[in-house]
């Protein structure tokens, strides 16, 4: 009974103090305060559930001395506009991508209505954001204001000093921190019972409603993970608990928070607490008197002085009450500038109209049809008005929310600029004033003036009356000029792509040829010319009084387009030399130590360390610590320029002899040029070896590594410096590596060497300096003892590692001894598998016997077996094969999978010269199934190459041709299967290669073809469909000088399909003269490459069309490109029953000879039939002569339908 007493009373006292919390605003007292101090849970929102707010809090707010938020709002826009990531976003064109980059990035286009009525209807979304937090669909359900902002205007309006209880950059970085990983898999059970019955965001409401901060604390405990619950409140908490701290004992503070913060053992409350503070809950009713107060501070406004600001290209002037922000994007220029205080914005947007380069104008006019529909509410005032020659209009007008707004709207000869101001009931009526009047237009004249970047780059001398977006920031400009009669402009646009370098020539060039057919215009060629630096220029007639003249030039990853647009054909060579590259100028105090503490360096540099979300989101689940891990950052200048750095852990368990076979392997990857990186994890017999010799796509571009240097830096450091070059082009990247124990950090830039780069990179590079934090092991020392210590106590770590040792001749022994005497369990054969394909490299002669002995005794592990067979295979040496021979005939290994035993011995066909000591005794393996086919492959390669007489398997021959005659029989009875399908689709694959075991056994047979039972078999061949085995027959017959069966030689050279294979195998017997005359052209070859792999392509003739020919030129090199157009007629989808349109590529040969092996091909393309074909044709013939060119993609450039 005592025990149910004490129960009753701890649940009622539970009870008490949960009630005894359910209240958002608490008093501060004691802990030596003059004052007390008040501290509010908000809700960061403009719904009315916020603002459902006793008397008791208006009444706190008013009697503090101080307010303070989370952050001071003053600083938002000042962060966010400082905030690199933001700004970056904004001011590069992403939006084009880099395999669209000559045609999306120099483009300049009228903007359409859409884009105009954005900037006239949408009120900006980083205002709204700032100031209010509306939204349009909600409005009968919000306040004028989020709550933290009401509470922040409350503080200015009766000039209560306000103070930021977070740093705000900060705040940011774990508030982005807490997001990653911030869900638990399920919520608690008792959250999970309670959200049965509701949604989540109602919970939290009622929640809220009911004070309850408690419970909102368990909430989030229940429904989030530590990780974000630490990032998101806990670390904040202390921070903004420490700042009250400070700021109380100045005076009475008024805070606002969120209300997650205040609850829990770690919320601001005990925080609090804990310092010696009393905290004590207010509660009141809510009556007219607190509304009284709130009415009061809505509707009192302040009187904040204007003062006379320019936009950063000098073009206008206007008084504004606070500083003005500059955002760049899509041509436009969008400037912000709140009034927070008296909850008002000033918005001025200017859009480039392009009008000069476009035939129909964006006039005053075709505005003035936009705006009934596009001004919110209602238009109360519409006047036209000039200022300094340019027309425009005066707008009033009245949401629906009873706001007033003005716009001023005005349309120069460069763009559409529009002012608006925008504010709460009639405060823009009463101080609109201050703005409107003020405006002004500067620098209207044709005399030409030196404009430049602030931090220097280029200069170029353009007429006074120019506009120059981004002309102070980070990011891609534009600068835009009318004079007397002429059009100019400047455009830069930024690419520092550190993974590929185009030819100078090229990109100069193909910026003309887009920028022209953007417009319309025809490009007519153009020259390059030589100076400082390379550039090209052209001309071409615009319209019948004027011509546009270009003119490219490239520093690093910066590319210029100079344009103008004149009178006469002349080209404007004063404006095109006055274009000038030029030193950056960076002041030397911008340059500090600064700490990474996401890829653990410092560097003297001039920007913070950008913020590493990625890693938080590729790191959610925590790696071993012994795996290896890799990162980067971009660092990029207010210059233009980058470094990409990169943390590369490597796994504990890898090492190198020495640092020069560490920089050695590292500089591979550069030079290589092998069709694949990982050919050698992968297997190669299923990769279709018509698309490795075809696809050059695949093929990796070598670099010219240059200028290396290694040896250790100033601090102690290996380093390797070297430069990536192309001989076509004077970029290169900088490269630089440096080790630090477990850790290669590579910096990566682009560079110019033609040019001087900044002081930014050299900086970067000469500075770098890793931090004292060690990670991982020494990547010079072996880690041998290391892995075997690891395998004989069965560490897991073993599984990550095994791949990554490197063994050599001292580990013989312990190789040897781990693999005799340590049990390996079957989740452990790879890692037996891989040691002992280790020690068969070593040459220690204690490794063969060894082997040999192992083999032997491995009767139950095949696996064992494989490994030591496949490790003399790829010796390709004649004592290595008698050995394997050996070992097979002790006894020979098997599993349930062919494709081991076929890969097993696969390296046996790279050194047919060696491999042919192999037989006749390697057929004795061929009763068995999984050995068969490898085995007489191998066999067919030799004879076929001449390299074996067939008297060395003759005694075999009855057992191949039994093999043979089940395989036919096989292949007959597939014809028929083929034959019984409907006829269908065109792009089903023939089931027959020039690799299928029928063509090995034809080709072993042959030379026994007098033999009355294989003669027979042999002439059963021209029975099957495989012509693949049908022109082998031939070829054989031509090359013994026998006579062939005339009449299935033309049906193959007729065929579609196996045309282009028949004059292929004659060509490589030097014998193409026999192929028929009717069929002797490549488009014939051309026709057959194209479609062999068709279905039913020869049933279907009439759905095939040829239609023209068209020859191109690639460097020195020139091409035919045919076309043909196909019907699928048989399809059940009725899109697909339409033509496609198919083309393939050639290129000629010196000699004219007739080409099998084409340079490009596709099938199956989409026929846009909104454009004449004759154009579609020229699309896809340009497409194919830039292929390979990494930055055009066609399929955007030419709004292809089809896939390319």
């Amino acid at each position: 009974m005592k025990k149910i007493f004490l129960f009753l009373l701890l649940f009622c006292a539970i009870i008490a103090q949960a009630q005894k919390e359910n209240s958002l605003l608490w008093k501060i007292s004691g802990n030596g305060l003059e004052k007390e101090s008040y501290l509010f849970g908000t809700m960061h929102v403009s719904q009315k559930i916020a603002f459902n707010l006793d008397d008791i809090f208006f009444e706190s707010l008013q009697k503090a001395d101080f307010v303070a938020l989370e952050s001071d709002p003053n600083e938002w826009l000042e962060y966010a506009f400082n905030m690199r990531e933001m700004t970056l976003a904004l001011s590069y064109n992403n939006l084009y991508g880099n395999s669209s980059f000559y045609n999306k990035a120099f483009e300049l286009k009228q903007p359409k209505k859409e884009q105009l009525v954005f900037f006239i209807s949408q009120e900006n979304q980083l205002i709204n954001n700032v100031l209010y937090r509306t939204n349009t669909a909600m409005q009968d359900f919000q306040e004028d204001t989020y709550l933290d902002m009401f509470i922040y205007q409350a503080g200015k309006k009766f000039n209560k000093k306000i103070f930021s209880l977070e740093d705000v950059e900060r705040s940011t970085y774990l508030v982005e921190r807490a997001s990653i990983n911030a869900n638990k898999e399920k919520p608690d059970v008792w959250l999970q019972k309670k959200l049965k019955d509701d949604y989540y965001m109602n919970l939290l409401n009622n929640t809220y409603r009911e004070k309850n901060i408690s419970l909102l604390d368990s909430i989030n405990k229940g429904m989030f993970t530590k990780h974000h619950m630490k990032y998101m409140l806990y670390l904040r908490n202390e921070e903004m608990a420490a700042n009250m701290d400070t700021i109380m004992k100045k005076g009475s503070l008024f805070a606002g928070i969120g209300a997650a913060h205040l609850a829990g053992d770690e919320g601001v409350l005990n925080l609090l607490k804990e310092k010696g503070y009393t905290l004590t809950p207010l509660l009141s009713k809510k009556t007219k008197k607190g509304e009284s107060i709130k009415n009061k501070i809505d509707e009192k406004f302040i009187n904040t002085p204007y003062q006379p600001q320019t936009s950063s290209d000098g073009f206008f002037t206007v008084n504004l009450p606070h500083k003005l922000f500059e955002l760049n994007f899509m041509n436009s220029q969008v400037y912000l500038c709140p009034d927070l205080t008296n909850g008002s914005y000033i918005n001025i947007s200017r859009i480039s109209t392009f009008n000069a380069l476009n035939k129909e104008k964006l006039t005053l006019n075709e505005i003035d049809k936009l705006l009934f529909e596009n001004i919110p509410g209602k238009i109360i005032e519409k006047t036209k008005i000039s200022k300094s020659g340019f027309e425009g209009f005066n707008i009033v007008n009245k949401t629906k929310t009873g706001n007033y707004q003005r716009y001023q709207i005005f349309v120069t000869p460069i763009e559409v600029i529009i002012f608006k101001m925008g504010g709460k009931k009639d405060f823009v009526k009463k101080e609109g004033e201050k703005l409107f009047s003020t405006i002004k237009f500067n620098n209207i004249g044709n005399e030409f003036v030196s404009v430049a970047p602030k931090l220097g780059g280029f200069t170029v001398e353009v007429p006074k009356f120019n506009k120059f977006s981004n002309k102070n920031s980070v990011g891609e400009r534009l600068i835009e000029a009318m004079g007397t009669n002429n059009y100019y402009f400047v455009k830069e646009v930024i690419l520092n792509d550190i993974n590929y370098i185009e030819e100078d020539d090229f990109e100069l060039e193909r910026i003309h040829e887009r920028f022209y057919k953007n417009i319309d215009l025809k490009y007519n060629g153009g020259k390059f010319q030589n100076s400082t630096t390379k550039t090209f220029i052209s001309n071409t007639k615009f319209n019948n009084s004027q011509f546009l003249h270009l003119k490219t030039v490239l520093n690093g990853g910066k590319y210029y387009l100079i344009g103008c647009l004149s009178n006469t054909k002349v080209t404007p060579k004063k404006f095109f030399d006055s274009f000038k590259i030029t030193n950056f100028k960076i002041p030397a105090e911008k340059f500090e130590v600064r700490k990474d503490t996401s890829l653990h360096f410092t560097v003297n540099t001039t920007i913070k360390p950008p913020l590493d979300l990625n890693y938080f989101w590729n790191n959610r689940k925590k790696k071993k610590d012994y795996m290896p891990k890799k990162r980067s950052l971009v660092y990029k200048s207010d210059l233009n320029e980058d470094v990409r750095v990169t943390f590369n852990k490597y796994h504990d368990y890898e090492s190198y002899a020495n640092v020069d076979s560490l920089w050695n392997n590292l500089t591979k990857q550069y030079t290589s040029t092998s069709v694949f990186n990982h050919l050698n994890s992968v297997n190669v017999a299923s990769i279709n070896p018509d698309y490795l010799l075809n696809n050059t796509s695949n093929k990796k571009k070598k670099f010219i590594l240059s200028n290396k240097t290694t040896g250790k830096d100033k601090n102690g450091f290996e380093q390797l410096n070297f430069l990536l070059k192309n001989k076509e082009s004077s970029k290169a990247i900088k490269v630089k590596y440096v080790l630090k124990n477990g850790v290669v950090y590579k910096l990566e830039s682009l560079i110019d060497t033609a040019q001087t780069h900044s002081k930014f990179i050299d900086e970067f590079y000469n500075s770098f300096k890793p931090n004292d934090s060690v990670f991982g092991k020494s990547l010079l020392t072996s880690k041998t003892d290391l892995f075997f210590e690891a395998l004989k106590n069965k560490d897991s770590l073993v599984y990550d590692s095994y791949q990554t040792i490197d063994f050599n001749e001292s580990n013989t022994d312990e190789l040897i001894d781990i693999i005799s005497n340590f049990k390996f369990d079957e989740s452990q054969q790879k890692v037996k598998t891989s040691l002992l394909k280790q020690l068969s490299y070593l040459k220690n002669p204690k490794v063969k016997p060894f082997l040999e002995n192992l083999y032997k005794n491995s009767y139950d592990n095949p696996y064992n077996q494989i490994a030591i067979i496949n490790s003399f295979a790829n010796k390709n040496t004649s004592e290595a094969n008698k050995k394997l021979l050996k070992l097979l005939e002790y006894d020979f290994p098997l599993t349930s999978k062919a494709f081991e035993i076929s890969s097993m011995l696969r390296p046996l066909n790279d050194s047919l010269e060696i491999s042919k000591q192999l037989f006749p005794s390697l057929l004795n393996f061929t009763t068995i199934n999984e050995y068969k086919e490898p085995i007489y492959d191998l066999l067919a390669a030799l004879t076929k190459k001449k390299l074996i007489n067939p008297k060395v398997y003759k005694s075999y021959k009855n057992q191949i041709l039994t093999e043979a005659k089940i395989e036919l029989k096989r292949q007959l009875s597939k014809k028929i299967e083929n034959n019984s399908f409907k006829k269908g689709s065109y792009r089903s694959y023939n089931n027959y290669s020039m690799d299928n075991s029928l063509n090995s056994y034809t080709q072993l047979l042959f030379p026994f073809r007098k033999d009355k039972n294989i003669a027979e078999f042999l002439t059963k061949l021209e029975t099957t469909d495989n012509y693949f085995v049908k022109i082998l027959f031939i070829i054989l017959k031509i090359e013994a000088k026998e006579s062939f069966n005339t009449e299935m030689f033309n049906e193959l050279a007729s065929n579609i399909k196996s045309r282009s294979i028949l004059y292929k195998e004659l060509k490589e017997i030097k014998k193409e003269h026999l192929f028929p005359s009717k069929f002797k052209n490549q488009q014939a070859i051309a026709t057959s490459v194209l479609f062999k792999n068709y279905r039913d392509i020869e049933k279907n003739k009439d759905s095939l069309e040829f239609l023209e020919k068209r020859t191109f030129k690639i460097s020195e090199k020139n091409y035919n490109i045919y076309f043909y157009k196909t019907k699928q007629n048989n399809s059940f989808n009725n899109y697909n029953k339409g033509w496609k349109l198919n083309f393939i590529a050639f290129e000629i040969p010196k000699n004219n000879k007739i080409e099998t092996k084409y340079f490009h091909k596709k099938t199956g393309q989409e026929i846009d039939e909104t454009k004449e074909l004759s154009e579609l044709l020229d699309n896809f013939v340009e497409a194919t002569r830039l292929k390979n060119r990494k930055r055009v993609n066609l399929k955007q450039e030419n709004n292809f339908n089809s896939y390319y």
